[in-house]
């Protein structure tokens, strides 16, 4: 009857077969001893007939084969053990290579939306300066045109003391400022027109006069003539 021993275990391990837990392997051995004292007990028994040895050499070899098949048991449910381990080792390290390819990716997707982010803020800063800028120029350029709305307004009433019509829609609050900005270049250009036909009727009498001088001195002229002739 074949039973293993520690020696014949341990080349087991040696040879692949991987015995991880040490207890399982003493309680393997601590069983072995226990089957072959009882293999030595029955075999000091020696006294009896045939019949009660060949029952008693049948007995140890179904518990030599009893004890060899669980042994052999545990052997292979602890190499399964022992592949369950590597498995999940392997597995434990794919999860962990996966968590870190994850983390990597999310961290450069992070700064990539941190950079974008970034610049988008600069631009936004850069706009908002320019906007700025462009703000007080309007201030600037709506301070200038109201002075000069000023000025106009001025002129108008120094130059035209009659017209209470403009000065009312000028200086009436309840009329909104476009309206007044609208009414205002309506009567520049009314004075404007007005100051060019003034002109206009200033060079009519102008030529009128030069052409009644000139119509005059050629009759002085005619008559100078006609009484030089007659002498």
């Amino acid at each position: 009857v074949h039973v293993l021993t520690l020696s014949e275990l341990l080349s087991l391990k040696l040879n692949g077969v991987h015995l991880p837990q040490l207890e399982s392997m003493k309680k393997l051995h601590n069983e072995n001893d226990s089957l072959r004292k009882l293999i030595s007990n029955l075999n000091m028994n020696t006294s009896g007939s045939s019949e009660n040895n060949d029952w008693r050499s049948t007995l140890i070899r179904c518990l030599a084969d009893i004890f060899s098949n669980e042994q052999q048991r545990r052997l292979n449910d602890l190499s399964m053990n022992d592949s369950v381990n590597q498995k999940t080792t392997q597995l434990e390290q794919e999860i962990h290579h996966m968590c870190d390819y994850q983390r990597d990716a999310l961290d450069k997707l992070f700064n990539q939306e941190r950079l974008s982010l970034m610049k988008e803020l600069n631009d936004t800063k850069q706009q908002l300066v320019y906007m700025r800028e462009q703000f007080k120029q309007i201030q600037q350029n709506l301070k200038q045109d109201l002075q000069h709305n000023d000025q106009n307004k001025r002129l108008i009433l120094s130059s035209t003391p009659y017209d209470d019509d403009i000065n009312s829609f000028i200086y009436d609050k309840k009329i909104p400022y476009e309206y007044q900005q609208r009414i205002l270049k309506l009567y520049l250009k009314y004075l404007k027109t007005e100051s060019y036909r003034k002109a206009l009727i200033y060079q009519k009498r102008y030529l009128l006069i030069l052409l009644s001088g000139y119509e005059d001195t050629e009759k002085y002229a005619l008559n100078e003539i006609k009484r030089l002739g007659q002498n």
